[in-house]
């Protein structure tokens, strides 16, 4: 049993912000900052109290996490007497201790000043142009805002696992094995200050808080699940060969995937509405193959060719390595641009889902990816978001072979010239980057323009190189 205790972080000044979602304020720590920090442009209209005034914590503005309770079992039986066979099993609960990761959300606020304005047009005027293009300096209902919610806590994540593994013999073993985990009370975005979706047209004053645009709360909710299956073929190094090879099978579900690393959590497209998003991960691709290999080659002195011969100066003691790695699509979202269906100032989004969209692998070219007539724009006025999930299509896969020879030359003892070449994706072979996305450009949406870069599988790189290591 582990326990842990991670305080919320603190600024050395105190010059940060909460904001309170029961009332619409902003908290600060003290009346000195409102005092001394607060900025001169900032709309006056906008309430900001003491963390005294609003009942937070004095400093930190959140309330620090007791309960991090983290059992853990494992264990390992060999069932049949021998040293053939063992099974493995084992389960743990883990925190995501925040420390100082989702802080920067307190920082700006009062304290800056940054104002959003969306363009309207009335008897065919609009409110904005070039000559025009700020409605008012200190204007309310203009500014974004965003805060933790006053009582978050530790995320935490169950692991378990239930493994068979066998000796075959000759150095090799063979492992079974059942992965799961399930994360719990995520931290994700909502903006709290959104108009519930309608077919009234979008007003101010449908918000909650109309003296502020938009205000992401961070707070806990969001839940991962993860389920795989992995078969592993390995040989420990004996006689001049090392390899492994292992197969992965998963399916991740979350409703909170937090795609680009975004800080302090996706914030979610339909604030009343967190099931929605409930999808595969985008980077948790169904299958992955990934093997290796390290093979000291069986000629030179003492090996099975050219022994005796005086060629095995130069070509005795080289080692080959290799690996290849190749797994399934990424799950990707459709999006439209542009318009407001749901009348809560959420401009594009995702879109109606009226077809399956994916097609069969013999049809896909980088011109066509996916069925784009399988997806729509939500019509205007609708008064909700669009019908699609995310994750729905699947993107393209990728396959990289990478080997490197390489030999050292002793030169005296403890000094070597080692010499190599090395390719990564040594067949160069393309492994194209995701389509475009946007159902909104007709005239791109579906096609593929670029190569991906991850997992070396950019084009073909080669390395020639020599190096003298004492």
């Amino acid at each position: 049993m582990r326990w842990d205790y991670n305080q919320p972080a603190r600024d050395k000044r105190d010059i940060i912000f909460n904001v309170d979602p029961e009332n619409g304020r902003l908290v600060v720590p003290n009346q000195a900052i409102i005092d001394q920090f607060v900025n001169p442009l900032f709309p006056r209209s906008i309430p900001i109290v003491t963390a005294a005034a609003a009942g937070f914590p004095g400093r930190s503005l959140r309330k620090g996490d007791l309960n991090n309770f983290q059992p853990r079992i494992g264990l390992a039986w060999r069932p049949f007497g021998g040293a053939k066979t063992v099974i493995r099993g084992g389960y743990g609960v883990f925190n995501d201790d925040f420390t100082a990761d989702v802080f920067n959300v307190l920082y700006g606020g009062p304290f800056s000043l940054t104002e959003t304005f969306v363009n309207s047009i009335a008897n065919n005027t609009p409110a904005l142009t070039l000559q025009r293009p700020f409605l008012g300096t200190g204007a309310s209902g203009n500014v974004d805002v965003g805060g933790l919610d006053p009582n978050l806590r530790n995320a935490y994540v169950q692991q378990w696992n239930f493994t068979l593994e066998r000796d075959l013999g000759a150095s090799i073993g063979l492992r079974l094995s059942y992965v799961g985990t399930k994360a719990t009370q995520l931290v994700y975005g909502r903006n709290i200050n959104t108009p519930a979706p309608s077919t009234l047209p979008f007003n101010q004053n449908r918000r909650p808080f109309p003296l502020i645009r938009n205000i992401i709360l961070r707070e806990n909710g969001g839940n991962q699940i993860y389920h795989a299956l992995t078969t592993q073929l390995e040989r420990k190094w004996s006689r001049g060969l090392s390899f492994m090879a292992a197969w992965t099978w998963a399916k991740n579900l979350t409703d909170i995937d937090e795609i680009g690393g975004v800080e302090g959590g996706t914030v979610i497209e339909n604030a009343f509405d967190r099931s929605r998003e409930r999808a595969d991960a985008q980077f948790t691709p169904r299958q992955r193959f990934i093997s290796t290999l390290i093979w000291d080659l069986p000629v030179g002195r003492g090996k099975r060719f050219l022994s005796n011969s005086p060629a095995s100066l130069v070509l005795g003691g080289w080692q080959l390595s290799g690996s290849f790695i190749a797994q399934t699509g990424e799950f990707l979202t459709p999006s439209f641009a542009a318009v407001d269906p749901s009348n809560t100032q959420t401009v594009g989004g995702i879109p109606d889902r009226i077809g399956n969209g994916n097609l069969p692998s013999n049809q896909r070219t980088i011109d066509r990816w996916f069925d784009v007539s399988a997806f729509a724009v939500p019509p205007a006025n609708s008064g909700r978001f669009g019908t699609s999930g995310r994750g729905v299509i699947i993107g393209p896969g990728r396959q990289i072979a990478s080997a490197a020879l390489f030999k050292s030359f002793p030169i005296r003892e403890r000094v070597f010239f080692r010499v190599q070449i090395s390719f990564t994706n040594l067949f160069n072979r393309a492994n194209f980057d995701v389509p475009a996305l946007n159902i909104s450009a007709p005239n791109n949406v579906g096609t593929i323009r670029a190569t991906t870069g991850r997992d070396l599988a950019g084009p073909r790189n080669g390395l020639i190189g020599a190096r003298l290591d004492w």
